[in-house]
């Protein structure tokens, strides 16, 4: 079965502003002017994944991104500039006009041969979802979706696939 431990909260605090916990989300507050809404900070295999994958396909008018390690950002003009940058800018503001998150974790890359019934890390960025009345798509640890349903969270294979959770080739 799945291991049990006890989920690291700090990272539910750590560079997400406290309004965004304590925000009520109302859906007239909503209004949508993208579809997609991804944050990242530091290189990553992952990232670089998705910025390629963005730039190849001709995508970036449907995001609001940050990719922080290449200074590259229509998110907020600060952002890129400052070290805490997701402490000091308003995101919730992105998260009311964006559809759905698409979440690079912070761990991709195989430490080792993972199992079905390993724990994932799940940081700051997929908590900020699971509080979001919003879709999301994981980039990150293989299981990471099956990890989530299993501490009881729902995610959306109703809306879409979700077998690339299984996925061996990261780069597919």
């Amino acid at each position: 079965g799945v291991q049990t431990c006890a989920l690291p909260i700090f990272h539910l605090t750590f560079a997400t502003p406290k309004k965004f916990l304590t925000q009520n989300f109302l859906e007239e507050d909503f209004k949508i002017e993208k579809i997609f809404l991804t944050l990242n900070r530091t290189k990553k295999l992952n990232r670089i994944y998705l910025y390629d994958f963005l730039k190849q396909n001709s995508l970036f008018d449907k995001f609001y991104y940050s990719f922080r390690f290449l200074n590259e950002s229509n998110i907020d003009e600060n952002f890129n500039d400052s070290k805490y940058a997701f402490n000091h800018i308003d995101i919730i503001d992105y998260y009311k006009k964006s559809l759905i998150h698409i979440i690079t974790e912070t761990k991709f890359e195989r430490e080792k041969e993972i199992k079905l019934d390993d724990n994932c890390f799940i940081s700051e960025k997929t908590f900020r979802a699971l509080a979001f009345p919003r879709p999301f798509i994981i980039i990150g640890q293989q299981y990471i979706l099956k990890y989530l349903k299993d501490l009881g969270f729902k995610t959306f294979s109703d809306l879409w696939d979700e077998s690339y959770d299984e996925c061996l080739d990261r780069k597919s």
